[in-house]
């Protein structure tokens, strides 16, 4: 997607327009590309150019634009200085309410963890939900191991390109590893295919970084998209029962926060941050013991990012096991509870969230810092 999206954005430019649109230009870009990107906007405006940035990244707004017109339910609201103006009031306005500081959240969600179970990850003797031991993936010639526990936001920090996908792939059955071996509840899987990933005794789930190709269909119904998963339990002899179906979809639209208006909809006619709710609430109603997150922000609107991070930190609290992969690096310094750094398809760098240095972070990332992992860390 970081490939695709910055080859679109050079056709753009390769035009030499006078006006340039870009919506949402960084949703699929990786750091280093986004830092590719600034540097080529600031160098078309410096040269005459108009540029109609649009974008849910408020650290992108303020590096880049003059003026910001804020829209909310078709209507600009309001015309600000972004420099003028902090981030709670710039929410307030995009959402129509003050901002609830999601630090404040995650720090107070860890504060009862540490005293109810001596802190995110794993006890002494304690069997983590997933292992994972010498797994070689697909491109890669370096063997993977972690472990991740119930209760765990595990971030996989990596550039684009780095193996990451491929260690999601090969966990949820997309791809098959070379070697190495998956274990759930301290027992050996065989996971062949996404079908085994989602089966009753793995309970593994994916929300996936392209949800229009990939995470939802467009065509279909809200409520056909959340039941996918749990069809055998709302059907009788083939048949799906609405009633059945309608009850099981009306308790998970209510915990994702989806208005009972979206439900008659197609989900094609959904806002992204709407579609994503729907691709991560199919997996909550199915009762996913695991969850595969690839990007799960990406292009959706900072008031539904808040609501996805605070309903997968609750999904974590309630015993579920989360992996997290971002493209946005303050989401990888503030939603894991511990930060895995993959490197030319290794992992270079663990830290838990109280240890994480933003500079250490990207220098690992880059694979300018390739660290050993401590004893305890391992």
């Amino acid at each position: 997607l970081a490939t695709m999206q910055s080859l679109e954005i050079v056709k753009a430019l390769a035009r030499r327009p006078r006006i340039l649109v870009l919506d949402e230009p960084t949703s699929a870009l990786n750091a280093v590309h986004v830092s590719w990107l600034m540097d080529q906007i600031r160098r078309f405006v410096s040269s005459g150019g108009t540029v109609l940035y649009i974008s849910h990244r408020l650290s992108e707004i303020r590096s880049l634009c003059h003026s910001v017109t804020v829209m909310r339910e078709g209507r600009d609201v309001a015309v600000v200085d972004p420099q003028a103006i902090d981030d709670d009031e710039m929410f307030a306005l995009i959402a129509g309410a003050r901002r609830s500081t999601l630090a404040a959240t995650v720090a107070s969600s860890s504060a009862v963890r540490s005293a109810t179970q001596g802190g995110a990850g794993l006890s002494s003797g304690s069997v983590p939900r997933l292992e994972v031991r010498e797994l070689v993936v697909k491109r890669s010639p370096h063997p993977v191991s972690f472990k991740l526990a119930a209760g765990e936001i595990l971030g996989v920090a990596a550039l684009q390109g780095q193996g990451q996908t491929e260690l999601i792939e090969a966990l949820y059955g997309v791809s098959h590893p070379r070697s190495g071996t998956i274990l759930i509840d301290g027992k050996p899987v065989s996971i062949r295919s996404p079908r085994d990933a989602i089966r009753s005794g793995v309970g593994m789930a994916l929300v996936p970084e392209d949800r229009k190709t990939e995470g939802v269909l467009l065509d279909l119904g809200v409520v056909t998209n959340l039941t996918l998963p749990v069809l055998a339990r709302i059907s009788r002899k083939g048949f799906v029962s609405t009633r059945g179906e309608r009850q099981q979809v009306e308790r998970v639209a209510t915990s994702i926060h989806l208005s009972p208006d979206a439900l008659g909809k197609r989900v094609g006619e959904l806002s992204g941050g709407n579609q994503q709710k729907v691709a991560l609430g199919r997996w909550l109603l199915a009762g996913s013991q695991i969850l595969l997150l690839h990007d799960p922000t990406r292009g959706v609107d900072v008031g539904t990012k808040e609501e996805m991070f605070a309903l997968v930190r609750r999904y974590a609290d309630e015993g579920g096991a989360v992996i997290f992969h971002s493209t946005d690096l303050d989401e990888m310094m503030l939603v894991p509870d511990r930060v895995i750094v993959i490197y030319n398809g290794q992992i270079v760098d663990e830290k838990r969230r109280e240890d994480l240095d933003a500079g250490q972070l990207v220098s690992a990332m880059l694979g300018t810092a390739q660290t050993k992992l401590t004893e305890a860390a391992s």
